[in-house]
């Protein structure tokens, strides 16, 4: 990161000797933006290689407006801090501009004051944040304004008259976040969009050498390329010839590729695909996975054996960048190699070589302009969205989808709500996969899908092992602490107690079945035929203090917040007995009619022939005396 060039601090703070101030200036130390400029170009100032958005336009705004944006954009860029002390992310300093500062700008023209009187006048206020509904936008509002009154007026030239309205805006932006956080994914659709997104991986890898060698030859031939470049320039006619040349005639028609322009935007869509499968497993944010390199995929011993993980870097840090490890499947190295494969051929093509980055521009291949040079060659994939035209059919919102999501958040309603209606698609964002996989591996017992369960089944494991809270494996092994507050390892801790909570609302409380054991029974005197929905949050509060737990068993279900003493008798039986087992009638059928059948295939009068007939004798006994109770 290049830090910009220092000033004497008593000209700071004045408006009329700043006009010379370097915003942000090159690793060669040449000037790219200044005070005085109306375009701040600030990609320079990033600590990763990808930035998407790194430019602040004041040029359309009216000189008063404009010099007040100014001020407020570099008050927060050079004097203030986060809450661990740190400068405020070139990043945050975008997204305050765009939620809050321009729209500031915008507000105050259509009621003729300026940028500050809005500010410093309460009703002003009132109403500029009555028109955000977004609970993001309200959140940037409201953390600005934080800066600047912790700041002071000797330095913002501006004063909140009012800070009790800062603190409700807060408070407001967290009660609309909680209705408008990102939905998770039914189980259908997931397991749906996972199967595709590794089947255009696996098609890939078959045919990686044919591709690689057309778009190779391609490239050394500028006139073909541009040529074939698109259908109106004539590749409707040659570009199936070059297709089937490199054997590549079914491919191409199975991927829509049918011209070069096409052929870059699948390999667009393919790092794309790899990059939401690694969201889909890791829970990875976008920032983390962009600035992933090839040898990222490692295997580590560790005291309970080996473990696969991706290293990388986190997002929300300190100051500094931290390496950071994050638990994933082995499977995922397949996602890695085709990656490594992809930046491979797009260096070979371009000549360059980019420091081992995963993720490069297709820009670089040149095959558009004919030149593998430009301002933006490693760019942030910018799809957050999932290339849902590849599986139109299996994301297609069914009733069945939509009843998932009402037991995941009865809260929310869903039915009002049009972006899931049924028969419409699925709209897919890269913060779903981080979220489904939270809920998903968190709590079992939300998972409708056996198909579902099982693709989940070792990762679930692991991340139970190493994500643990207070687990020293978190720190020792994927460095994560309190340091790296943006890690997967925290969103699942912050979000298990009330995965857990949903889950024995709809398994347990909500259950139509007479349940037994001894929380089973409790449940039935003191819960059912209540309104326990109306109770959702108190049954929540009770598992984030720790007073209950939810655990899905073969019996049905498990409520000690204590390590289980039963699990060292590997036996279901023992559960029967326990003073926090839930037992459901169907599944104990299930379980007898499984032992019957284990039972049937082990020879008769061995060891383990006689400890399963016994505990096949305990279940039928408990399963009698229910019967004989109801």
């Amino acid at each position: 990161m290049v830090v910009p060039q220092k000033i004497d601090r008593a000209k700071e703070n004045k408006l009329d000797n700043i006009e010379n101030f370097v915003i942000s200036k090159n690793k060669d130390g040449v000037v790219i933006s200044t005070y005085e400029d109306d375009i701040w170009d600030l990609t320079c100032l990033f600590n990763t290689v990808h930035s998407q958005f790194s430019r602040i336009y004041f040029n359309n705004l009216s000189h008063r407006q404009k010099g007040e944006a100014k001020w407020l954009t570099y008050i927060l860029l050079k004097k203030a801090t986060s809450k661990r002390g740190a400068a405020i992310k070139p990043s945050t300093i975008l997204i305050y501009y765009k939620n809050c500062i321009r729209p500031l700008t915008e507000f105050s023209t259509l009621n003729n004051c300026s940028v500050f009187e809005t500010i410093e006048n309460k009703h002003y206020l009132i109403k500029f944040a009555r028109q955000s509904q977004k609970a993001g936008q309200l959140s940037c509002i409201g953390a600005v304004l934080n800066h600047i009154n912790g700041l002071g007026k000797e330095i913002t030239k501006v004063s909140i008259n009012d800070i009790r309205l800062v603190h409700q805006l807060s408070v407001l932006a967290k009660s609309k976040n909680q209705y408008q956080q990102h939905p998770v994914i039914p189980s259908r659709i997931y397991l749906s969009i996972i199967k595709n997104l590794w089947l255009i991986v696996r098609n890939y890898w078959k045919k990686r050498q044919y591709v690689h060698q057309l778009i190779i030859d391609i490239s050394n031939d500028r006139e073909q390329a541009k040529f074939c470049w698109d259908t109106v320039s004539g590749a409707k006619k040659h570009f199936p010839l070059l297709a089937k040349k490199y054997a590549l005639k079914k491919f191409c028609s199975d991927h829509n590729i049918h011209s070069v322009k096409s052929m870059v935007v699948y390999i667009r869509m393919l790092q794309n695909s790899c990059k939401h499968l690694i969201h889909t497993y890791t829970g990875m944010r976008d920032g983390e996975v962009l600035n992933l390199k090839s040898t990222c995929f490692n295997k580590i011993k560790t005291t309970t054996g080996y473990i696969t993980v991706i290293e990388g870097e986190t997002t929300k840090l300190v100051a500094n960048s931290l390496k950071v490890r994050w638990v994933a499947p082995p499977e995922l190295k397949e996602v890695i190699k085709v990656l490594t494969n992809i930046s491979t051929l797009i260096n070979t093509v371009s000549n360059e070589q980019h420091e081992g980055w995963l993720f490069l521009s297709t820009g670089y291949l040149g095959l558009a302009t004919g030149e593998t040079s430009g301002k933006n060659h490693v760019e942030r994939l910018n799809q957050r969205s999932c290339p849902t035209t590849l599986f139109p059919k299996e994301i297609t919102i069914s009733e069945e989808d939509l009843k998932e999501l009402e037991r995941l958040d009865p809260f929310r309603n869903w039915l009002q709500d049009p972006k899931f209606k049924v028969g419409k698609k699925w709209h897919l964002t890269s913060h779903q996969f981080r979220r489904s996989l939270a809920v998903y591996a968190a709590q079992s017992g939300l998972v409708s899908l056996p198909s579902l369960k099982r693709q989940f089944k070792h990762l679930t494991k692991e991340m139970t092992l190493y994500y643990a809270k207070n687990s020293s494996m978190a720190q020792d092994i994927l460095g994560v602490n309190s340091n790296t507050p943006d890690h997967f390892l925290h969103y699942y801790h912050k979000i298990k107690p009330e995965v857990d909570a949903i889950a024995y609302i709809y398994n347990i409380l909500l259950n139509e079945e007479p349940l037994q054991g001894a929380h089973g029974q409790w449940v039935e005197r003191h819960n059912k035929g209540k309104n326990i929905l109306a109770n959702r949050q108190n049954t929540i509060d009770r598992f984030i203090k720790g007073e209950i737990s939810y655990k899905e068993t073969a019996l049905g279900g498990c409520t000690t917040i204590q390590p289980c003493d039963k699990k060292v008798m590997r036996s279901l039986s023992a559960c029967l007995d326990c003073s926090k087992a839930v037992i459901v009638p169907s599944k104990l059928s299930e379980v007898i009619e499984q032992n019957k059948l284990l039972i049937a295939s082990l020879q008769e009068g061995s060891v383990e022939y006689r400890i399963e007939q016994q505990q096949l004798s305990h279940l039928i006994s408990f399963q009698q005396r229910m019967q004989i109770k109801a």
